[in-house]
């Protein structure tokens, strides 16, 4: 069989989601296969699809055995075509390497109505509304589609474009998800459509030329919705999974890439301290070990147990990740493994405990200096913000450029430059 066929046929079976390939396990609990010879699938128009022997099924679930793709077959220009088809459908302010020429922005008033932003996102069919809940499932499904066979949408020539497919998704939902705080009370949105299919369905109009309503519609805590708010967790969840990899498997620092925003962001600590921090974060939002053993097995090539801090920065995330998991000491007698192998030159095992309980150290150490009590490692400190004696802020507040705009009046009638 045919890997397309069997790819389409098993979109009807699988039992629940598969854990990425990060994890090295099974897609799911292994099911009992004895008392089966064999399995017949149907479809909503009541068509028989072929049968399937057993051991096919159980080669495909397990990426041990996984059936390659054929090359020579028409699923890389499949591929390719369905990625494109994501890029007619955006929304918003269209980026500079739009392949889809004919597309320009289109809803970039979306949302105002309500006082939010909510450009971005992709239209629903044919039509020009974005639907939370099928859009949240989309691309849940491309992340899940990138997951497990990244190394062939690699191969194909496609995997910038399904990250940026993914990207533009999330970056709508991280818009579309609001916190509005009233004194202590927290409201918490999240808009889930965005126009009014009735009258688009009676318009046929190009996005671009829209003069349907753009009105929008949310759910919160006296109007619930927890199946749209559920799959969008599952859509951000698997871009993370996807977002982890990437960085992983493609190592390098971003102002090595974008030499430009050195001038402004220079990175010092390199990127190995927010691997670390992603790894930890991960392991909080999943529950799974990998992640943790990732933080572990790294700790030390990646200086997490080797650098004593008193910085924590949008650079700097030791201090952090070392808080992170010395906190994660008290929940180690439900972790499953206990001995690794450390990654570096001269591998070593260690005690997972015992990394963690380094972790603390550090951490520890990090503490101690925010309440100075380190002698001359402590972090300085002014009334309003922690900062060290070499990262140019002054205690004369109105030289900071990027906070000078609210002293303004201040600063004209003083004469004051800078």
């Amino acid at each position: 069989m045919e890997f397309d066929e069997l790819l389409s046929i098993l979109i009807h079976i699988l039992p629940r989601g598969p854990a990425p390939r990060l994890l090295k396990k099974p897609c799911y609990d292994p099911i009992d296969y004895e008392s089966i010879d064999h399995v017949d699938f149907w479809v909503t128009d009541e068509e028989t699809l072929p049968e399937l022997d057993i051991d096919e099924i159980d080669n495909f679930l397990y990426h041990e055995n996984a059936i390659p793709i054929d090359k020579s077959s028409k699923n890389n220009e499949a591929l390719s075509k369905s990625l494109f088809y994501f890029e007619s459908q955006r929304s918003g302010r269209l980026p500079y390497n739009q392949r889809v020429t004919w597309r320009h922005h289109s809803g970039l008033s979306d949302g105002l109505e309500q006082g939010v932003d909510l450009v971005g996102g992709y239209y629903d069919a044919g039509d020009n509304v974005k639907f939370g809940l099928p859009m949240a499932f989309t691309i849940t499904m491309l992340s899940w589609g990138v997951i497990e066979y990244g190394d062939e949408i690699a191969g194909a020539g496609e995997y910038t474009h399904a990250l940026e497919a993914i990207k533009w998704g999330t970056d709508y939902f991280l818009k579309a998800r609001t916190h509005r705080s009233k004194r202590i009370k927290i409201n918490q949105t999240t808009f889930v459509l965005v126009g009014d299919g009735d009258t688009d369905h009676y318009c046929w109009q190009r996005p671009e030329d829209m003069t349907t309503s753009r009105q929008d519609y949310k759910v919160d805590e006296r109007n619930p919705g927890s199946d749209v708010t559920g799959e969008t967790t599952a859509t951000m969840a698997s871009a993370s999974i996807v977002l982890f990899e990437f960085g992983d498997k493609y190592r390098g620092k971003y102002d090595e890439s974008v030499r430009v925003v050195k001038a402004y962001y220079p990175l010092v600590s390199g990127f190995k301290d927010e691997m670390l921090w992603a790894a930890l974060w991960l392991y909080k939002a999943t529950d799974k070990d990998d992640y943790l053993r990732y933080a572990l097995e790294n700790a030390n090539e990646f200086g997490g147990i080797t650098w004593s801090m008193n910085e924590f920065s949008w650079d700097v995330k030791f201090a952090g990740l070392q808080i992170i998991a010395s906190m994660l000491t008290k929940q180690f007698i439900h972790i499953k493994f206990h001995t690794f192998t450390f990654v570096e030159e001269k591998p070593r095992k260690m005690e997972s405990k015992l990394v963690l309980e380094q972790y603390r150290s550090k951490a520890e150490h990090y503490l101690c200096s925010c309440l100075n009590k380190n002698n001359d490692r402590n972090v300085n400190r002014t009334r309003l913000v922690y900062c060290t004696s070499d990262n140019g802020t002054t205690y004369n507040m109105y030289r900071m450029q990027h906070f000078s705009s609210p002293f303004a009046p201040i600063i004209s009638e003083c004469q004051i430059n800078g």
